[in-house]
């Protein structure tokens, strides 16, 4: 069973790679985007690791506006 502590790991690792693709419309956002996909679909993935996941809270720590 995964921990808290593996959760904020995760998302630290999303946000931390979103940040160095960063969000200029000048600059290409395909890495940015890709992150999002990830996280969004790790979210199936972690629901089913725990029931009591919070979707909106992992999206936030992750730094993906809950969109």
């Amino acid at each position: 069973m995964m921990t808290r502590k593996d959760f904020e790991e995760i998302a630290e690792t999303i946000r931390l790679n979103s940040h160095v693709v960063g969000r200029s419309e000048d600059f290409d956002n395909g890495a940015y985007y890709a992150g999002r996909t990830i996280a969004r679909d790790l979210v199936r993935v972690l629901q089913r690791s725990n029931p009591r996941f919070d979707v909106k809270k992992f999206l936030s720590a992750c730094g993906i506006d809950n969109e």
